[in-house]
C-alpha cells in the first residue's frame, strides 16, 4: 500500500513540472471577469470612466430589489427598469441587479419589515403611503392643488426630501421620516394628479355625490370624501381591482395612467380630470444600514441616475394619460373636466378641497407631528415646481402656522 501511495505522488509531481514547463516559468494568475467588451469588470485601472466616475478598488456589487409591481406598470416601465440598466452602464458594468417583481419576493405593503430584516437591499418603490403609523406625513402629497402635473409632483417630492428646513426638534423632514426610520429614500417618477372616477354613473350634480363608497388610498382624500357627502372606503391599489368588481365601491381615487396597470380600464366609465385630487407618491426607499455601506462612488452613480431617468419618467406617465383615455373613451368611457361642471358644484368642491388642507394639519398636529409646517413646506415646493394651489389654501395656511408655529 505504501509503494503504492509513494508511485502515485511521484507521478503528480512528474504531470505538474511537465505542465510548468509548458505554461511557462511561472504559473498564471486568474484574471478578473471580463464584460462582451474584453474590459475588466473591477475598478482596478484608476481615473474616471467615461461617464467621469472614478471605481478604482470598487467590486462587483449585486443589489437585490423588491417590487410589488409589473413590468408594465409606469413607475416600472418609465422609471425603474431604465435607471437600473443606467446604473449598470454608469458603472462599467459593476453593478447589477436581482430583480424580484410583482411581489416575488415581498409582498406589497410589507417592503418596510423586509428591508430592515436584510430580505431585500431596495424597494422599488417604498410606500409611506399605506404606512402613516411610520411615516406621519406619508401621504401629504395627496393634498389637492388646482393644476399640476406628473413633472411638478416628481421635482417637488424630490425637493422635499432635499430641504433643508428644519421641522423638528432640529431635523428636516427627510431626516425625521426616513433616516430616522433607517431608509434611504430617492423620489422616483411620480404620476399626476388623481382623477374621481366611477364604474357606473356620471358625477355632474352635487345630489350625485352624495353617498357615494369612493376607494381612498390616504387621510387626506378621506377628510374630502367626508366633506363632499361621500363614503371612503380605504382600498389598497393592488386590490381596488377585486373591490369595483365586486360592487364593494362605486369608484375611486386614481391617476389615469394607471388604470391599465391594474385593470381599471376595464371597469372605469366616467371621470372628473382637470382638478388634482392630490398625487399618490412613492419612491425607491433603500435600507440605510446598506446604503451607508456603499462606497461613495457608487452612492453617487445611483443618485445621478435617477435625477437623470426621473425627467424621462414624467414624460412616459403622460404618454401613458393619452393612451389610456383613448382606449376608455373608445370603450364608452368618458372624461369631464373640472372647470365645465356647474359653477356651483366647483365652489363646494373648493371650499371642501379647503377645508381638507386644514384638517389634514390640524389631524398631524394633533398627533405630534408638525403639520402645518409639512403642510406649507410641500405647497412651497410643489408651487417652485409649477402647481398652481386652490383659492383660500395659502390663507389657511398662514393662519395654521399662526395657530401651531
Amino acid at each position: 500500500m505504501k509503494a503504492k501511495r509513494l508511485a502515485a505522488l511521484l507521478l503528480t509531481l512528474a504531470l505538474t513540472l511537465a505542465l510548468t514547463a509548458c505554461n511557462g516559468s511561472e504559473p498564471q494568475t486568474p484574471q478578473p471577469p471580463q464584460d462582451s467588451g474584453g474590459e475588466s469588470q473591477t475598478g482596478e485601472s484608476g481615473g474616471a470612466n467615461a461617464y467621469g466616475y472614478d471605481l478604482s478598488g470598487v467590486s462587483p456589487i449585486t443589489i437585490v430589489m423588491t417590487s410589488a409591481l409589473n413590468n408594465t406598470h409606469c413607475c416600472y416601465a418609465g422609471f425603474y427598469e431604465p435607471f437600473m440598466a443606467l446604473v449598470t452602464e454608469m458603472s462599467d458594468g459593476l453593478i447589477t441587479w436581482e430583480t424580484y417583481l410583482g411581489g416575488e419576493l415581498v409582498e406589497g405593503g410589507k417592503e418596510y419589515d423586509a428591508l430592515r430584516d436584510g430580505v431585500a437591499d431596495v424597494a422599488m418603490p417604498l410606500t409611506p403611503i399605506y404606512d402613516t403609523s411610520r411615516f406621519p406625513a406619508g401621504d401629504v402629497p395627496q393634498l389637492p392643488f388646482q393644476d399640476s402635473s406628473s413633472a411638478s409632483c416628481s421635482n417637488a417630492y424630490a425637493a422635499l426630501l432635499a430641504s433643508n428646513e428644519i421641522i423638528a426638534d432640529g431635523k428636516t423632514f427627510n431626516q425625521l421620516y426616513f433616516e430616522d426610520n433607517g431608509v434611504h429614500f430617492i423620489a422616483h417618477n411620480n404620476p399626476p394628479g388623481n382623477a374621481l372616477a366611477t364604474t357606473t354613473k356620471d358625477i355632474t350634480a352635487m345630489s350625485d355625490w352624495n353617498g357615494l363608497l369612493v376607494r381612498t388610498s390616504s387621510r387626506p382624500q378621506q377628510f374630502l370624501c367626508e366633506e363632499l357627502g361621500m363614503t371612503p372606503v380605504n382600498v389598497t391599489v393592488y386590490d381596488l381591482y377585486d373591490t369595483l368588481s365586486r360592487g364593494t365601491v362605486d369608484g375611486g381615487f386614481q391617476q389615469i395612467p394607471d388604470w391599465a396597470s391594474y385593470g381599471l380600464d376595464e371597469l372605469y366609465k366616467y371621470a372628473i380630470e382637470g382638478l388634482s385630487f392630490g398625487h399618490f407618491t412613492a419612491g425607491m426607499g433603500w435600507s440605510k444600514s446598506y446604503w451607508d455601506s456603499l462606497p461613495e462612488v457608487v452612492r453617487q452613480i445611483i443618485t445621478d441616475a435617477a435625477d437623470k431617468i426621473r425627467p424621462e419618467g414624467t414624460a412616459y406617465w403622460d404618454e401613458k394619460t393619452e393612451e389610456v383615455k383613448a382606449g376608455v373613451i373608445a370603450n364608452g368611457g368618458a372624461f369631464v373636466e373640472f372647470s365645465q361642471l356647474p359653477q356651483a358644484l366647483q365652489d363646494e368642491v373648493n371650499t371642501a378641497c379647503v377645508t381638507t388642507w386644514v384638517e389634514y394639519a390640524k389631524m398631524l398636529e394633533d398627533s405630534g407631528t408638525p403639520g402645518a409646517k409639512i403642510c406649507k413646506l410641500w405647497r412651497d415646493c410643489m408651487v417652485e415646481n409649477g402647481a398652481v394651489v386652490i383659492d383660500g389654501v395659502d390663507e389657511a395656511l398662514e393662519e395654521l402656522l399662526e395657530t401651531y408655529g
